[in-house]
């Protein structure tokens, strides 16, 4: 009888010392959603407690929990604490149920149950009439906007304007003006000419018999006009005098100032002291013509060449085919 009051007793006092325990539950969520990860921490105080250790039993989670990790803390002697870390996959409003924990203190041993934890789902919408479809709402009917249209116009008004005042007083393209084609003069050869003169005189054989004045007149127009052509004298207007000393000056050669020096003092006697020579006389002046040519063919070939390099030089600079000192270049060759 003795023993069992004796063990009643110590069942007594191990009752008080584990009642005498708090448990504290917290949590840092209340509002979940779908999938989403919470802390749950248990807090056990055992003021008569020296050494303690707790666990929880977590089986009695329902199904829209899951357990991802536990761990156990000490921050005191007297007190446990345990930080559950849980994942919610409810889609309403639930709690945790209570929690079976096993505590043990020195040599004792308990089991705790913690109370009930509420969880309030939060849905992703904001809203949970949202959920549900609404009705189709009319085509709403914009009003036509006209103002990018009439500034479109006006750019393009402005732009025609413009376009129009760049057109019209822009400057007009001077044509090349047509060139005028210049008439190239022949080249004159005096030497061709005065030959040509004398073969002239010599085929009309009837000229002395008919006008001897004439014949002497047009031998001795023929001698100036080689003078005037070749060394730029004028010599059609100059006296016979005048000639001599103008020749004498340019240097002709000797024999031919005597040859037309005489033949122009006949052809002055003829016209101003009406001397008619006798024919042979009038053959002997032309023959003296013919040697005045021959002998001006040799003398006065440089100055027919130069004569006639000056001519293609300035009538035609770009022909190249011309020989300059050629005597013979015909007038077929300098042209163009």
């Amino acid at each position: 009888m003795r023993f069992i009051i004796s063990l009643c007793i110590f069942y007594l006092s191990a009752c008080t010392a584990v009642f005498s325990q708090q448990v504290y539950t917290f949590s840092d969520k209340d509002t979940l959603r779908v999938g989403e990860l919470f802390e749950y921490s248990i807090v056990i105080d055992n003021p008569g407690a020296t050494r303690t250790a707790a666990s929880p039993d977590t089986s009695f989670f329902s199904s829209v929990f899951e357990l991802r990790d536990v761990r156990v803390f000490k921050p005191a002697p007297n007190r446990d604490s345990l930080a559950i870390t849980i994942q919610f996959f409810g889609t309403a409003d639930t709690s945790l149920s209570y929690m079976p924990i096993r505590y043990s203190a020195d040599s004792d041993s308990a089991l705790l149950r913690t109370g009930t934890f509420p969880i309030v789902y939060r849905p992703t919408a904001e809203d949970a009439d949202e959920s549900e479809f609404r009705p189709l709402k009319p085509i709403f009917e914009f009003a036509l906007n006209w103002w990018p249209w009439i500034i479109l116009a006006l750019l393009v008004l402005v732009a025609g304007f413009l376009l129009y005042r760049y057109l019209k007083n822009r400057p007009k393209p001077v044509g090349k003006p047509v060139p005028t084609p210049v008439k190239i003069p022949p080249f004159v050869n005096p030497i061709e000419n005065l030959e040509n003169r004398l073969i002239s005189i010599k085929s009309d054989s009837e000229l002395y018999n008919r006008d001897p004045k004439g014949f002497y007149m047009s031998l001795g127009d023929a001698l100036r006009a080689y003078f005037e052509e070749l060394y730029t004298i004028p010599a059609l207007e100059s006296t016979t005098r005048d000639l001599g000393r103008e020749l004498v000056a340019q240097m002709v050669d000797s024999h031919l100032t005597q040859i037309v020096i005489g033949i122009l003092r006949e052809a002055d006697m003829v016209k101003f002291a009406k001397y008619i020579p006798w024919p042979d006389e009038a053959e002997k002046s032309l023959a003296a013509g013919f040697l005045f040519l021959e002998r001006a063919k040799t003398m006065d070939r440089h100055k027919v060449v130069k004569m006639q390099h000056d001519y293609n030089r300035k009538y035609f600079p770009e022909d190249n085919k011309t020989e300059p000192n050629n005597p013979h270049t015909s007038q077929e060759n300098i042209q163009v």
